[in-house]
């Protein structure tokens, strides 16, 4: 295993063509053609054409590109119902992520392939061209304003400068806006790209994986930069008082907000068009008051940070800018998600050319082989903290320098590569052994609960008596959604998947329960989140599955556990509590399982401190592809497609000559029979004991043995997802409802992880291996044909 690194700064994460950034001199290139040259000479929507299509479009290419655009910018009517059930309130990064999300109920894959042209093509059209009306029509309808159409006679900056402000902006101020976005476009594995390529990896469609970025994109450390860096010079108020306030800064170690950056060495190429760009509009506009303040802050700043290589990035002047062109300071992020979805998207397609998941590992510093003590020998006190004999150590206050041959040291979806020390679960692959904070699965599955072991995980012990009732009647209290979610679910297609729906309504919790002024490591904060994700999940998945069939959501039942109750919400009756009971512990078996794709957005956008429920957002899209979360549905198709238990052999062996995929088989990390997977097939037999068998199981045991026989040697065997699709289906879980019952379970892991990730925060930043194009010169449009 390689070392450790916080952040994986220098780690190389993926080979890319798309931009390319030399951060001693201060280079940035798209396609190998200069920052520079772009912003004087380019379009942001040829630009974006260049950076998802590979090449700068001919005259004929890029007139259909805007008129395409054009044609798209209008939303559907029932997304503009959706918005209007957001609060005022909420941030506009939390309705971009539901509404994106949202648009993939309304334009699902279905029989196309992710690798169709034609496909990639009509979804950029459609993200580029409707982000921008989903971004003025929030803005617009929580002021109780109608929103503004768009105008087919505007440019796509003019226009969306319009709908926003509702007046039709001057020509050179929407240049200079146009110029901001071309700057916003790209940048290499930033955390947002880099959470964009681990969901890309599961295989989930575009808009699961760019409401994955906008997730990521939230958070201060990342999108929310410029906001800060406007704040911070409106806080300082005069230029006299700027040294004294970043003196005083350096003094406490303290960020001094749009200074640094993990990859320049010098001036940030796009800070030095941006505050060209600033002064361009303030001799236009007249001044701004901030930006004499912000010329003394850099002054100050790079005097006393000059031998440490720390100067202005990106977000220094971008937001005087926008602020100057009437943007809200909470419309900067949804602004650089406009831009920056060119970006993804150009990243989205070139991870699919050569695909790998990501899977990285951990460093494991927690207890081992824990027994599992019954609630009255506990005191509800948590372990004394293990202390790792490798500490971590402290971080380099400059850009860790990546390792001079960046090729040999490339693993294609981080296998094997540490991403973070945990102490939450361990795995032993060789063996077959998975642990919870050190306690055997099969002990949990046998004596716990769903609930003790969500407490296990998230708060790193087991509770007493007293701590899981409280826990136990929490969770209760919580079950129940405002009305508003209720009223946005009525706004879903009935033909869209469950896991959109769900990351849609998870982003829309986010508006209705701000941080406000409270801290992410607020303990109060972190249980209230914790106790509202872990309640309202079940009531999600079964709200939209009853709606989808035109019934009104069943409403939970105050007398039933947490298995129950969701069995009950879905499928309007009260389940054996045999049932529930095997229910509850394929949800124990679900909840936890180290640094799987999904867990792993999680850690990548906790790291750019995004409030937990756009955590949980990402995390369900990452879930979302069939690479991840859908196993168990592809592995019972697999079954049903089989038909008899004698015909297994015959199917399995085609499938192996063909080098195809056996659903439900092999994992990247255990090397026998997944110990889930074991639990089971017990849970089979039991379910079999009080309902008819299914007639598939004989079939699914076939296939195992097949399997093993042909592939024991390579130590591929069954894993969790095998046969749990058996056990769902015999509840009366619709298929498509397997992988929501997964996010409903893995939760609880996703949150434990989050609160691990904070108490050791560096936001994740990997490189890349670059190896397209370099210094081409951009060429006139009139000089390309057609």
């Amino acid at each position: 295993m390689s070392a450790y690194v916080p952040g994986l700064a220098g780690v190389p994460a993926t080979r890319s063509n798309i931009s390319f950034i030399d951060g001693g001199p201060g280079i940035l290139e798209y396609r190998g053609i200069s920052i520079q040259q772009l912003a004087e000479h380019s379009t942001y929507l040829e630009t974006a054409y260049l950076l998802v299509f590979g090449h700068l479009p001919g005259w004929a290419q890029l007139h259909q590109f805007e008129q395409d655009v054009l044609r798209h910018r209008r939303v559907k009517y029932p997304i503009r119902d959706m918005i209007k059930c957001f609060p005022d309130q909420g941030h506009p990064m939390d309705a971009l992520q539901a509404c994106v999300a949202g648009l993939g109920l309304f334009y699902p894959l279905g029989e196309q392939q992710l690798t169709d042209e034609r496909y990639a093509y009509e979804v950029t059209i459609r993200l580029v061209a409707k982000l921008p009306t989903l971004v003025a029509m929030f803005h617009q309808m929580r002021q109780g304003n109608d929103p503004i159409p768009p105008r087919d006679d505007l440019g796509h900056s003019a226009n969306f400068l319009y709908m926003l402000t509702g007046e039709v902006p001057d020509p050179r101020a929407a240049r200079i806006f146009e110029v901001c976005l071309i700057l916003h476009a790209e940048h290499t594995v930033n955390a947002s790209t880099f959470n964009a390529l681990v969901t890309a990896s599961t295989l989930a469609d575009p808009y699961t994986i760019i409401t994955s970025a906008l997730s990521t994109l939230s958070g201060p450390l990342h999108g929310g930069a410029n906001e800060e860096a406007l704040r911070m010079f409106q806080q300082i108020g005069h230029e006299e008082n700027a040294y004294g306030f970043v003196k005083e800064r350096l003094a406490r170690n303290a960020k001094i907000m749009g200074f640094g950056h993990r990859v320049y060495r010098t001036k940030d190429p796009r800070a030095i068009v941006l505050q060209q760009l600033a002064e361009e509009l303030f001799a236009l506009f007249g001044p701004s008051p901030v930006y004499a303040i912000a010329q003394e802050v850099e002054r100050v700043a790079a005097q006393l940070l000059t031998q440490k290589q720390v100067y202005t990035n990106m977000e220094f002047y971008s937001g005087m800018v926008y602020q100057k062109l009437g943007i809200p300071t909470d419309i900067f992020t949804p602004v650089f998600a406009m831009a920056r979805v060119a970006g993804w998207l150009a990243h989205w397609k070139e991870q699919l050319k050569s695909n790998r998941i990501f899977r990285p590992e951990q460093v494991y510093v927690g207890e081992r082989r824990v027994v599992y003590t019954p609630p009255e020998a506990r005191t509800g006190l948590p372990p004394a903290e293990i202390i790792s004999p490798d500490p971590v150590p402290p971080m380099p206050a400059q850009p860790t320098v990546p390792p001079p041959n960046l090729e040999a040291s490339y693993v294609p979806g981080l296998a094997g590569i540490p991403a973070t020390r945990s102490n939450i679960s361990f795995v032993d692959g060789a063996q077959g052994i998975l642990e919870y904070r050190g306690i055997s699965i099969e002990e949990l599955a046998s004596h716990s609960t769903f609930l003790e072991t969500a407490y296990l995980l998230i708060f790193g012990y087991l509770p007493t008596h007293p701590q899981l009732h409280q826990f136990e009647t929490e969770v209760n209290q919580q079950r129940r959604v405002k009305y508003p979610i209720r009223d946005m679910i009525k706004c879903f297609p009935d033909r869209g998947h469950p896991m959109d729906a769900l990351q849609a309504c998870v982003a829309g919790l986010g508006l209705f329960y701000p941080l406000g002024e409270e801290q992410l490591t607020d303990e109060r904060y972190a249980r209230e989140a914790t106790v509202n994700l872990i309640a309202k999940l079940p009531t999600l998945v079964a709200m939209f599955h009853q709606m989808r069939q035109g019934n009104d959501p069943v409403p939970p039942r105050d007398d039933l556990g947490h298995s129950a109750n969701f069995l009950y919400m879905l499928t309007g009756q009260v389940p054996d509590p045999r049932v529930a009971r095997i229910f509850d512990v394929c949800l124990i078996l679900h909840a936890e399982h180290t640094v799987n794709a999904s867990t792993f957005g999680a850690l990548v956008t906790a790291s750019t401190l995004a409030d937990p429920y756009t955590v949980i957002t990402a995390a369900i899209g990452a879930l979302s592809g069939p690479l991840h979360g859908g196993a168990n549905e592809e592995a019972l198709q697999m079954f049903k497609q089989i038909g008899e238990a004698d015909h297994a052999r015959t199917f399995i062996e085609g499938r192996l000559a063909r080098k195809e995929k056996i659903m439900g088989l092999g994992h990247r990390v255990y090397r026998t029979k997944d110990p889930r997977a074991v639990v089971l097939q017990q849970l089979v037999g039991e379910m079999f004991k009080i309902h008819s068998p299914s007639p598939f199981y004989l079939t699914a045991q076939a296939v195992e043995a097949v399997c093993v026989e042909q592939l024991g040697g390579k130590g591929i065997y069954p894993n969790v997802d095998f046969y749990s699709g058996l056990v769902y289906e015999q509840m009366g879980i619709p298929t498509d409802i397997f992988t929501p019952v997964f996010a409903m379970a893995r939760v609880a892991g996703w949150l434990a992880h989050w609160r691990m990730q904070l108490s050791d925060n560096r936001i994740f930043r990997p490189t890349q291996i670059y190896h397209g194009p370099r210094d081409v010169t951009y060429t006139p449009l009139t000089q390309r044909g057609e």
